[in-house]
């Protein structure tokens, strides 16, 4: 999953409604993203945009404000809700990273830390879908 945003980002094109239900597995067990009915072509990585869409629980805390924001952290934030929901079978009632830390303790340690750090509310503390390919 994180190949795929990777490849959109380097492409300059934002997913903006990564969730759960729009990943697909097919008879060979590739993931497949789906539903690119909120995407945007960027003219490049350091355009800021004004984002309201997406999907209410996977959406970034910068989203509900009315300020540009940066759309690539935004999908980030939204691929660590997406991990999270995927391997607890469960969505957190909020985001709180001791929640996170003590309920997942049968999750290795490099999971829970990537996730904490994808879904952190300062944007910019948030990693590239670069970066985390490299963990």
């Amino acid at each position: 999953l994180c190949q795929a945003i990777h490849y959109l980002h380097e492409k300059n094109t934002v997913h903006l409604d990564i969730k759960a239900n729009n990943i697909l597995i097919d008879d060979d067990d590739n993931i497949l993203l789906s539903d690119f009915g909120f995407s945007r072509v960027l003219p490049n990585k350091h355009v800021e945009i004004f984002v309201e869409l997406g999907t209410e629980y996977y959406r970034a805390p910068e989203t509900y404000s009315d300020e540009r924001v940066n759309p690539f952290k935004v999908d980030m934030y939204a691929f660590g809700m997406t991990c999270w929901t995927i391997v607890m079978k469960t969505r957190p009632s909020k985001v709180d990273f001791l929640d996170i830390i003590r309920t997942s303790l049968g999750v290795p340690y490099i999971y829970r830390r990537m996730v904490t750090f994808l879904m952190q509310a300062v944007p910019d503390h948030r990693p590239s879908a670069a970066q985390v390919l490299e963990i």
